[in-house]
C-alpha cells in the first residue's frame, strides 16, 4: 500500500496540535499586563467642567477567558467584566453593551431632552450602558489595548433671576492606550 506524503504530514500536524493542546489546561485565561497613558476629554462639556488630567506610565491588567474580558479594577475598585462583541483575525472588541455603537451613543446622549431614568428613550435604548459605555479594543497582533469609558453628565444652569434653567448634556471620555505583554500567573 502506498501512502501519500501529504497525508502523513497532515496526520503528524494534527497529532502535534493535539499534544500541544493537552499541555495547556482547558479554558486557561490569557493575562495581559499593560503599561500606557490615560487621557480625559469632555465631549460638549462646558468650559469650566473638570476633566481628569492625563498621565503616563500607568499599568493595568486584563484577563481574557473565553468571550469574557476582566478589567482589573485596582485597589479599592471592583473588577469590570465585558463581553466579546466583535472579533476578527487582528482585533477583539469587548463592551458592557454589545448593542451600543459609540458614535450613536454619543449623539443620542447629546440630543437627550428627557433625563428621567424611568421615562427617557435613551435609558430604554441603552439598558446595559445608560450610565456608562466601556469599550476595550485589543489588537491581537501588536497586543495594544485601547480602553475607553464614556460617562454621561448633565449641567443645570439656572438664570440669575432663578426663573429658568438650561440643561446641557455632555460626556466625559477617559481613555487608556497601552502596550501589553502576555504573562503567566505568579502563583
Amino acid at each position: 500500500m502506498r501512502v501519500n506524503g501529504t497525508a502523513i504530514a497532515l496526520v503528524m500536524l494534527v497529532a502535534g496540535q493535539s499534544a500541544a493542546a493537552q499541555d495547556q489546561p482547558p479554558n486557561t485565561p490569557t493575562i495581559l499586563e499593560c503599561i500606557g497613558d490615560i487621557s480625559g476629554k469632555g465631549i460638549n462639556a462646558p468650559a469650566d467642567v473638570l476633566v481628569p488630567d492625563s498621565s503616563s506610565g500607568d499599568g493595568n491588567t486584563y484577563t481574557v477567558n473565553g468571550n469574557l474580558l476582566t478589567v482589573n479594577g485596582g485597589s479599592g475598585f471592583p473588577d469590570v467584566r465585558l463581553q466579546l462583541c466583535q472579533s476578527s483575525d487582528t482585533a477583539y472588541v469587548y463592551q458592557n453593551d454589545c448593542t451600543a455603537n459609540r458614535q450613536t451613543y454619543v449623539a443620542d446622549w447629546l440630543a437627550m431632552k428627557d433625563f428621567n431614568v424611568n421615562t427617557s428613550p435613551f435609558y430604554k435604548k441603552y439598558k446595559n450602558s445608560g450610565y456608562q459605555l466601556q469599550i476595550v479594543s485589543v489588537d491581537r497582533v501588536s497586543l495594544h489595548v485601547h480602553d475607553e469609558s464614556l460617562s454621561g453628565h448633565v449641567r443645570n444652569d439656572v438664570s440669575k433671576a432663578m426663573t429658568s434653567s438650561t440643561l446641557t448634556p455632555y460626556l466625559i471620555a477617559i481613555s487608556y492606550t497601552a502596550s501589553c505583554k502576555i504573562v503567566k500567573p505568579k502563583i
